[in-house]
């Protein structure tokens, strides 16, 4: 009986220490995974502080040209009180350039607008601009002249092949009298309802 007593109480020593061992064990573990988190924890806020700080500096630095801004130029002409817009093709002269940089390379002209996606220089003309045009009827023919400050035809642009007799009447009077067209655009949305 007394081995059976010190067995029991082996035991149960066994049991006590395993338990302490037990919880030093699963707190030096837990105390790790909380230093390794914490660890994680600081590296996250690093990272989230640099990314943040990386946004404020892109966000203070100036806009510039890129190669999908467009350009857009815009003349006013003070004799005929038009305002002709036309959209620059090549703009690689232009790409990175700031809105200092371009003051610099236009100086005659306002800058109306600036921003990556889009740049609309403004100027004024004393002159006459050269998108006035006459359509006329000429030999069955509709036929574009270029028109001087006087509304007269001075220039010839352009003999069509569309030919006027398939034109509705009223098309054939106005084009014999001849049609003032003022801009490309509208020369060109004329042509095609002609055709």
């Amino acid at each position: 009986m007394k081995k059976t007593i010190w067995i029991i109480i082996f035991l149960c020593l066994a049991i006590i220490i395993g338990f302490f061992v037990g919880m030093y064990l699963y707190n030096k573990e837990d105390n790790y995974n909380k230093l390794e988190n914490n660890e994680e924890q600081i590296m996250y806020n690093n990272i989230t502080n640099n990314i943040n700080t990386l946004e404020i500096e892109t966000s203070t630095s100036e806009e510039k040209i890129s190669i999908n801004t467009e350009v857009i130029e815009e003349i006013y002409y003070t004799q005929c009180d038009h305002l002709i817009k036309n959209k620059k093709k090549s703009i690689s002269n232009l790409i990175n350039m700031t809105k200092d940089d371009l003051i610099e390379e236009y100086p005659n002209w306002e800058i109306k607008e600036f921003s990556k996606e889009r740049v609309v220089l403004y100027k004024e003309e004393q002159g006459f601009c050269n998108e006035h045009y006459l359509v006329k009827d000429v030999d069955g023919l509709v036929t574009i002249y270029n028109m001087d400050n006087n509304d007269k035809a001075n220039n010839l642009v352009e003999i069509t092949e569309i030919e006027t007799k398939y034109l509705t009447e009223n098309d054939q009077e106005n084009l014999k009298e001849g049609i003032k067209v003022y801009t490309k655009q509208k020369l060109n949305k004329l042509i095609e309802d002609f055709e």
